[in-house]
């Protein structure tokens, strides 16, 4: 996970006289004295980091959460982990990171570049990453990641939905899913986008001429550089109140790794429960459904309960969860917290935290299962997934979205039998 400088919140952009609340709904006052400025709030957050060997984006929470106190914010970090010397960050606990994932991670390089990065990050494990056409062209790990960027809240909307298209720059994932997306936000995320990204919608169908019915739609961004569109389709769940489907785009990436990839955001809250459920079944079917010398991926804001998973019997077979597969990280559980995440104003103790967001993957079909050619076929396989947009931005004082975005790397390897 990369965490900007600029992203974090400046608290003395808040306009004078302005109340405002911290994530454990108590008030701040802006005019309060002790409140520290916007620069000696990036310190702190830098100063924890390097205490405790994580990074400034769970430095934030907890000093958010202390009003910035560095003292009691180490103490509240310190009792969390029970003084353990086990280093939590806020996507993944460093010490249980195999040696196998840091090689994978551009993150982990130790090349000399990284002195010229540090001045700029925590001093963790974790070292800053490039975003230049030099680094794109080596291609050492695919990335994909998925995001409902809350396109119905209009409040911020311009200045959260920059926010989704700066940390998609940052990032420079291969394949983008994206759910609850508007037109307007479509707009702003095209205009800072469409020249690397190439978009496919899902409000529009041309072979049905149907269009979303509610104003909110999916997205598929897939990167010009590694990723070759073949085809694309929306499919309709016929049982859907809210105007729901599947997107499905069929690509190549680096010209010789077939994939499909799709995403869908299920119907909402648990009233819909058995929609969903039966959504779910139609889109395992269609992952299981595809051609078996394809890597498939699914997944987006699914509002799934691990109930309904049950009730349909857990995963089919050879379908597999990309957040389970990279090791059940507990840092990287929960993608709708409302215990962390503000931007819905939650009234009453009960903060529910979900794991509303999920990518599942397909690896190929063994070759021996279909022939036997000497041809090595390469495929890709999970070995790291994070969480994203935890920074609250400060044009807005808010984060991106009240979802959390979900990131997993993926390394080129060679078929093994499944």
């Amino acid at each position: 996970m990369t965490s900007s400088d600029e992203d974090i919140l400046i608290t003395d952009e808040i306009k004078p006289n302005e109340n405002r609340k911290s994530s454990d709904n108590s008030i701040i006052h802006s005019d309060d004295e002790n409140q520290p400025s916007g620069a000696e709030c990036l310190a702190r957050c830098k100063q924890f980091a390097e205490i405790t060997g994580t990074d400034t984006a769970l430095a934030m929470f907890y000093l958010q959460d202390n009003k910035w106190d560095l003292q009691k914010g180490l103490d509240k970090y310190l009792r969390a982990t029970n003084n353990q010397e086990s280093k939590i960050v806020a996507c993944f606990d460093v010490e249980t990171l195999d040696n196998d994932e840091r090689k994978c991670s551009k993150r982990q390089k130790t090349s000399s570049s990284s002195s010229e990065c540090s001045e700029n990050q925590s001093k963790s494990n974790i070292v800053c990453e490039e975003s230049t056409d030099e680094e794109e062209t080596k291609n050492e790990h695919f990335k994909l990641l998925s995001w409902n960027i809350d396109g119905l809240d209009k409040s911020n909307l311009e200045s959260r939905t920059l926010g989704v298209a700066q940390k998609i720059k940052n990032e420079n994932p291969d394949i983008v899913f994206l759910q609850e997306v508007i037109e307007q936000s479509e707009k702003i995320l095209s205009s800072h986008l469409a020249s690397k990204y190439a978009f496919t919608s899902s409000n529009y169908n041309e072979n049905t001429s149907k269009s979303s019915p509610f104003g909110y739609y999916t997205l598929i961004l897939a990167k010009k550089k590694t990723c070759d569109i073949k085809s694309k389709n929306v499919i309709w769940f016929e049982n859907s109140k809210m105007g729901r489907n599947l997107l499905k785009v069929d690509l190549s990436y680096l010209k010789n790794v077939k994939v499909c990839a799709m995403t869908a955001h299920l119907e909402s809250t648990a009233e819909f429960s058995k929609q969903r459920i039966d959504q779910l079944k139609r889109c395992f079917e269609e992952m299981v459904d595809q051609d078996n010398d394809s890597v498939v991926f699914f997944g987006g804001d699914l509002n799934l309960r691990d109930s309904e998973l049950s009730a349909i019997g857990g995963l089919p077979e050879k379908i597999y969860d990309m957040w389970e597969s990279t090791g059940s990280r507990k840092e990287c559980l929960y993608t709708w917290d409302c215990l962390r995440n503000t931007n819905l104003k939650m009234n009453g103790k009960y903060k529910p935290r979900c794991r509303f967001d999920r990518l599942y993957y397909r690896p190929l079909i063994s070759k021996s299962n279909r022939d036997k050619s000497t041809k090595t076929e390469l495929t890709l396989m999970p070995v790291y997934f994070e969480l994203e947009g935890l920074e609250k931005l400060k044009s807005c004082g808010r984060f991106c979205s009240d979802h959390w975005a979900i990131q997993s790397y993926c390394q080129l390897e060679s078929n093994l039998a499944i």
